[in-house]
């Protein structure tokens, strides 16, 4: 995908966003699918909702996050969605991007929540 013509000055910054995109991409389809569908996720299943839900809500929570950050970080080049430079940055306000904290407490939930297996799944090791 080439860069719009009025984004040239960054162009190299914007095509570094569409790696990136690239990746969330292999994430999304690839990385996610394979570990939920590897030998042994479905002993998850079977786990208390003390644990089970925390772990379901960090794959759920990545693959959301892989889905959106896809999407989001090529859409620069739709000029009818986001007609300048700026208007682009600033839809990332109250975003993926800002939820660190939020995301943090999801994945310290789940890491909790494995520490207290003693047979770890590998999916979620």
């Amino acid at each position: 995908m080439d860069v719009r013509k009025d984004f040239e000055p960054v162009a190299l910054f914007m095509e570094r966003l569409l790696k990136l995109s690239d990746a969330f991409s292999e994430y999304n389809l690839k990385i996610w699918p394979h570990l939920k569908n590897s030998e042994d996720y479905d002993r998850i299943y079977s786990l208390p909702d003390e644990i089970r839900i925390p772990i379901e809500e960090i794959y759920s929570q990545g693959r959301d996050c892989a889905i959106f950050m896809e999407e989001k970080l090529a859409s620069f080049n739709r000029s009818s969605k986001y007609p300048t430079l700026g208007s682009y940055i600033d839809s990332f306000e109250n975003g993926w991007v800002y939820q660190e904290s939020e995301l943090r407490k999801v994945y310290d939930d789940a890491a909790n929540a494995v520490k207290s297996l003693s047979r770890k799944p590998w999916a979620v090791n």
